[in-house]
């Protein structure tokens, strides 16, 4: 069985040049501040047997908790930036 990797790609659509932003998403150290659910990103491989078989199963659920955690990002981005602008 060969391995399967999974890669989910996110677009954000902001309201914000891209130096505003850029300055949020550099300070990586504040992003808990604003997006709670944050963590490391890194592909899902699946390499044992068992993973291999259930990994079309499991996708959706995959698929499902990254864009819950996005869409987490997504609002949070957008209150630090609306912050920002009005401080």
């Amino acid at each position: 069985m060969q391995p399967q990797e999974s890669y989910i790609p996110t677009t954000w659509r902001i309201k914000g040049t891209a130096e505003q932003v850029y300055d949020v998403l550099c300070k990586a150290r504040e992003f808990p501040r604003w997006w709670p659910v944050v963590r490391s990103e890194c592909p899902v491989l699946a390499t044992k047997a068992w993973m291999i078989a259930l990994a079309p199963l499991l996708k959706p659920l995959f698929v499902w908790n990254h864009k819950w955690a996005m869409r987490r990002g997504f609002e949070g981005l957008t209150r630090e930036l609306a912050r920002r602008a009005a401080a």
